[in-house]
């Protein structure tokens, strides 16, 4: 349900990468009690996404969107409480109208280097499918 539009921009982090930085800031000194925002090197919308996935796949992708009423069923379904539907919702709908972009420095500074693009998880998944 993240997107209900597909123009609205993320900055989102590849999971490799927040392992990544879970193990450093775990395993070595100067992280005790530090607060850290992670943010990827790109601000995606769902269409800049979807036109990188299929420049990849080499095919037409078709996006629906899942409203309101049908995720927060389908979250009850799984055991969420009024409190979790109600809470996640709210936070999705604020992210579908303002976006959740920010500036990827502090995941640069955590891991020595740049963080992953969107085009390099794709063509990860990819190679892990043959």
């Amino acid at each position: 349900m993240f997107f209900t539009t597909t123009e609205t921009r993320m900055s989102m982090v590849d999971l490799e990468d927040l392992a990544e930085v879970a193990s450093i800031t775990l395993t070595k000194p100067g992280h005790a009690g530090a607060t850290y925002e992670l943010c990827g090197p790109e601000n995606l919308s769902l269409s800049d996404m979807v036109a990188a996935m299929e420049q990849h796949f080499g095919r037409e992708i078709k996006v629906e969107t899942t409203q309101n009423e049908i995720f927060a069923t389908q979250l009850k379904e799984h055991g969420a409480g009024d409190y979790q539907v109600d809470t996640l919702i709210k936070m999705f709908q604020h992210y579908n109208e303002h976006g959740f972009v920010g500036n990827p420095n502090v995941l640069m500074w955590i891991l020595g280097r740049k963080p992953k693009d969107f085009s390099s998880f794709i063509l990860r998944t990819l190679k892990s499918k043959i």
